[in-house]
């Protein structure tokens, strides 16, 4: 039976320091606490490890009870009677001064028992032994600092760089992007380091490939003729960015959290651009090279910078809603040579030009954080 007793008493410790009340003064600072009495001036509170505090109600912003919610906030006032609230509270603090006789006979036994630098880790408690017995409390911000959030991209203004090569001789070029309004869809991993700052690393993933065949037939009495070509064009984007994020007031479930954020990052380019001709009955005396792949995943490839800022309405511990905006510069450099060679008339005619940009674009997003 006191081998029981011992093994019950980190349990039953525990379940009287891990408060489960919550008093948030108007500063957005959060206190875990057990609220033991509560009037239109002031508000008393047992907290840490059984110590007794009061404060006046108008520096409270929201009290949260256990098994009631709320029952007081500064904008809405109190959500029950005082004399209810009160009578509650009197019943709770008789039934936790019971708990705590029962604890403190259940140390009595243990230390009887002389169970020495015995360490166990039971929940949210270290329990460390009899002699000089030690409990710490780890609280919830040991918990759900990881996250992982989808964010839905309705509204996304982008820039993608393509080019056009004609069919002259020698091939001319030109360079020209097209701004899409487009859905898309982000992937972030974060970790809060501290309550208020969290570090993040968002990705996402746009893919877009094409191919043309073309052929012509002639039969006739003086003209007979096959011609045809396949061409080949596509676009794979990766896009990855760190950010790190700070919010303006706690996180609290059933309530919103207002933030901002910054971060940097590059998008990666892979580019297709590929002819293959058909038919060919007469020698090619024109034979043309160039860097267009390169050049296009060079475009496509910026560095970017981003500032914003948006909310989060935690459902719970484990749940979020999230919105933002984002507000992107980017900027790259890239540079297209070409060489045509005329076959057997040892004429090389060849040009390089290069292209800088840099934009700002915008992104608004909806999404979930799952905490773990």
């Amino acid at each position: 039976m006191k081998t029981l007793a011992i093994l019950l008493f980190p349990f039953l410790l525990f379940a009287q320091q891990n408060y489960t009340d919550n008093l948030v003064l108007v500063n957005g600072k959060s206190f875990p606490c057990m609220v033991t009495s509560i009037s239109d001036e002031k508000v008393e509170i047992i907290y840490m490890n059984y110590v007794p505090e009061k404060t006046i109600l108008k520096a409270v912003s929201l009290i949260t009870v256990d098994k009631l919610g709320e029952i007081y906030s500064a904008e809405k006032g109190f959500s029950y009677k005082t004399d209810y609230l009160n009578d509650f509270f009197e019943k709770r603090i008789d039934e936790f001064n019971k708990q705590k006789e029962i604890a403190a006979e259940l140390e009595r036994i243990s230390t009887e028992n002389k169970v020495v630098n015995d360490k166990s880790e039971i929940g949210n408690v270290v329990y460390r032994g009899v002699q000089g017995t030690e409990y710490i409390v780890k609280g919830d911000e040991s918990k759900n600092r990881w996250s992982f959030g989808v964010l839905y991209v309705p509204y996304f203004t982008d820039r993608l760089y393509n080019v056009v090569i004609s069919s002259s001789n020698p091939p001319s070029f030109s360079t020209y992007y097209i701004t899409e309004n487009e859905i898309n869809l982000e992937g972030q991993l974060a970790y809060n380091f501290q309550p208020d700052f969290s570090v993040s690393l968002d990705f996402s993933y746009s893919d877009t490939q094409s191919e043309i065949r073309s052929e012509d037939h002639s039969r006739g009495m003086y003209n007979n003729f096959d011609e045809g070509e396949i061409t080949k064009s596509g676009l794979s984007v990766f896009d990855f960015s760190i950010g790190l994020k700070y919010y303006l007031h706690n996180r609290i479930p059933g309530k919103v959290s207002a933030y901002v954020l910054a971060g940097f990052g590059k998008q990666f380019a892979f580019a297709e651009e590929t002819s293959e001709v058909l038919f060919s009955t007469y020698p090619n005396t024109l034979v043309f090279e160039n860097n267009v792949e390169e050049y296009l995943e060079d475009l496509n490839s910026p560095w970017h910078f981003n500032l914003g800022f948006g909310a989060e309405y935690f459902f719970n511990q484990s749940l979020s809603l999230v919105s933002n905006i984002r507000f992107l510069y980017s900027a790259t450099t890239a540079k297209y040579d070409s060489r045509s060679t005329y076959i057997g008339q040892e004429t090389t005619y060849s040009s390089s030009r290069e292209y800088k940009t840099s934009y700002v674009n915008t992104r608004f997003g909806l999404g979930l954080n799952f905490y773990f």
